[in-house]
């Protein structure tokens, strides 16, 4: 526990830790690891001990499938399939070390460069389909079927493996968020990271929040003037009509009172323009 305290202080300066703490544990967990804005409360792996591992698998695989379908040496593909079904069977136990040979390799192959930590639980998803993928080439590179359907496999192994190694796409990583959207799989609680920030929820960026703010803070401004502005109409409204009712015009039956009533009104809105008119310029004779 010590050691993996040590490790979230500067997980995003110093190197990687090779083995897991205790060895047998699938993926790190590190206390106040925070990845894109938030805290990683979940198991993670090195995305570059990853795609390390895919290109030593993928190289590998690469040269026993250009022996064996064109030069027609299939011994080294059923040794390179029961290699990569065995190393994905123990990758999924202890994860990428260190049992798995493959994973040891590339593990140590990166840890000196810094580490980019994302979700293992997708990892884990990916690799059990590798698991499938490889188990049923083997079984039919190893019992003589060496035909268009192990060549086709082949072909797609291959090419997830070098979309995993050289573009950074994890397709399993990506078919486990469907899945867990879909609600096929159990949806964690908290979504873990995916590389690249595939599985990322997007989030409003600062300056929009920003802009957002000032623009409710203007709008409930505008709302604001036009309701007092409203409320003062309808004080000098219920103003001049009370004058009106304690005038001549108390009882205003029919559309004769209320034209009398409009017409009173009227009167007195223009009457105060005159009365200032008059005002100010025996205000300026007397001065």
């Amino acid at each position: 526990m010590s050691q993996t305290k040590e490790y979230s202080r500067g997980i995003t300066s110093q190197n990687a830790p090779v083995m897991t703490t205790p060895w047998y544990r699938f993926a790190h967990r590190f206390d106040g690891l925070w990845i894109d804005g938030q805290l990683a409360t979940y198991p993670v792996v090195n995305e570059r001990a990853v795609r390390a591992t895919a290109g030593l698998t993928f190289v590998a695989a690469g040269t026993a499938f250009f022996l064996a379908f064109f030069l027609g040496n299939y011994t080294p593909l059923k040794v390179v399939t029961l290699l990569a079904f065995t190393d994905f069977a123990l990758r999924l136990v202890t994860g990428m070390t260190p049992l798995s040979p493959l994973g040891l390799l590339g593990t140590w192959l990166v840890h000196k460069q810094r580490p980019e930590w994302v979700g293992a639980a997708q990892k884990r998803f990916a690799w059990t389909l590798g698991l499938i993928m490889s188990g049923t080439v083997a079984l039919l590179v190893n019992t003589g079927r060496t035909g268009t359907l192990s060549a086709s496999l082949c072909m797609i192994c291959l090419t997830l493996m070098w979309m995993e190694t050289a573009l950074g796409l994890c397709i399993g990583c990506s078919l486990y968020r469907w899945l867990a959207r879909s609600r096929v799989i159990r949806q964690p609680d908290v979504q873990p990271a995916c590389p690249g920030g595939m599985c990322a929820v997007p989030r409003a960026r600062p300056n929009d929040r920003t802009q957002a703010s000032e623009a409710t803070a203007g709008q409930f401004a505008l709302d604001r003037v036009v309701v007092e502005s409203r409320a003062r109409g309808q004080g000098e409204d219920l103003s001049d009509s009370s004058s009106v009712a304690g005038g001549t015009t108390k009882s205003i039956p029919g559309r004769s009172g209320w034209r009398s009533h409009s017409s009173s009104l009227r009167e007195r809105r223009l009457r105060r323009p005159s009365v200032q008119r008059v005002k100010e310029p025996a205000a300026r004779r007397a001065w």
